[in-house]
């Protein structure tokens, strides 16, 4: 073999670097117009959905039921309840439970049977007073109310009840055990649904409050019953002459409102503060998760002030001027609307 001189070695590593350099540039012109090549391929499968390797499936649309008379029920359903398809008869009430029949459509009823589920609450009674299904027996309801919430009661005037809200409802099996928990509704109800057996009811106290009377009876829940077992749990405020309320934020409703239903929901981390008329806060509260909040005070007038959250949402109420008499007994109820 052809021995290269001394002289002719630094040109010919010099003739491979250069060929080297050349393809390794091709090599980047050829993969860059495959990259681009590629990369538009995706782009318009993104842009157009033509491509076929990424093909968008259209959602199925499905018609909505037919509706011949316009009254807001399908024919099918109005077939299967003895009603007529035909004609418009959404405001009607056939079995004079106080539920039109478009409204048995919506909560599950049935137009013809003022108890749908046989438990023995009308199923008018049942959406628009206790907010239970209509179609699902409730074995156990009730009721919380709040009595002594006014600075004075007399013969003449006595203190009304007061239904609290959002308060939490345990549900005791015989052996003691918790078995079942709700909170009250906006008007102060609760159900429960429960198999046969002895049951008995207990209440988490808010800010304010204690029970007033002894341990609630106990329930006997049997198969087929025809009425609910009812109890009804009276707290007693504990405040003495001051002011007391809830604090509450709204609307809150996710669906359609029940006739008869705030749409509201107790308001957690509100600052409460009680101020003199110079505008000092003598006393300060900040809620817990039911909302409740109470102060004793001395005879005085005093200003109720409910402080604006940081972002100002939910919007605070106005402030609210109340007066402490010497000769009271109870309470004021200022609530804090958010």
């Amino acid at each position: 073999m052809e021995r290269r001189s001394s002289a002719q070695m630094p040109r010919y590593r010099a003739r491979i670097l250069l060929l080297l350099v050349i393809g390794a540039l091709l090599w980047l012109v050829l993969a860059g117009s495959g990259a681009e090549a590629t990369g538009g391929t995706a782009a318009g499968a993104t842009a157009t959905g033509t491509s076929s390797t990424a093909t968008a499936t259209p959602m199925p649309s499905y018609p909505p039921p037919r509706d011949a008379d316009g009254d807001g029920m399908p024919n099918r359903w109005e077939r299967r309840h003895g009603l007529r398809p035909h004609r418009a008869d959404g405001s009607f009430d056939p079995d004079r439970d106080r539920l039109t029949n478009l409204s048995e459509y919506a909560f599950r009823g049935d137009p013809h049977d003022g108890d749908t589920d046989g438990d023995g609450l009308r199923d008018g009674a049942e959406v628009t007073r206790w907010f239970t299904a209509v179609d699902v027996a409730d074995q156990i309801v009730g009721s919380v109310v709040a009595t002594g919430t006014c600075p004075r009661s007399t013969t003449s005037e006595p203190c009304p009840e007061r239904r609290l809200f959002a308060v939490p409802v345990q549900l005791h099996d015989s052996d003691g055990g918790v078995v079942a928990e709700t909170t009250s509704h906006t008007n102060g109800h609760f159900s429960f649904r429960a198999a046969p057996g002895t049951y008995w009811v207990t209440v988490s106290a808010p800010t304010g409050f204690m029970v007033a009377e002894g341990p609630i009876p106990l329930m006997h829940v049997t198969a087929g019953q025809d009425d609910p077992q009812r109890a009804t749990i009276v707290m007693q405020s504990t405040t003495g002459p001051g002011v007391m309320g809830q604090a509450t934020q709204s609307p809150t409703c996710g669906g359609p409102q029940r006739e008869g239903e705030e749409c509201v929901a107790p308001l957690e981390g509100a600052t409460i503060d009680i101020k003199d008329p110079g505008g000092n806060v003598v006393a300060s509260t900040t809620t817990g998760a039911d909302g409740y909040y109470a102060f004793s005070l001395d005879p005085g007038s005093y200003t109720l002030v409910a402080e604006p959250f940081d972002g100002g949402f939910p919007i605070a109420p106005e402030p609210v001027q109340f007066v402490v008499a010497p000769d009271d007994s109870g309470p004021s109820w200022i609530p804090a609307a958010y």
